[in-house]
């Protein structure tokens, strides 16, 4: 990776694993942005960003506490996010359960 850039500041869906690894040995620091909710925040931690652009700073502060967590802890946030759990805002937000046609057998 040749960059002409002291850091690298990208969305969320662009900061994989891999990603973020190939920038850091290329020197490069990664900052994601914008990263309102617990959950995502804590993946991109997982990930090893260098910092996180948000809008919710108290929130963030206090995810700094993710370091105490067990494995089995971490592994429960990761999964709360591929199920496609969020708690952006006030709102919980998770996917839609398939609805099974009325009157069928």
């Amino acid at each position: 990776m040749t960059l002409d850039a002291d850091f690298l500041a990208v969305h969320t869906g662009l900061a994989s694993g891999r990603f973020i690894r190939r920038a850091h040995r290329a020197g490069k620091q990664v900052f994601v942005w914008t990263v309102n909710d617990p959950i995502n925040m804590s993946r991109m931690i997982g990930r090893g960003v260098d910092g996180i652009i948000t809008d919710e700073p108290a929130l963030l502060n206090r995810m700094g506490e993710r370091a105490e967590l067990s494995s089995p802890e971490r592994l429960l946030l990761e999964a709360a996010f591929w199920m496609g759990m969020s708690t952006e805002g006030s709102k919980a937000r998770s996917r839609p359960r398939p609805r099974s046609p009325v009157g069928s057998r």
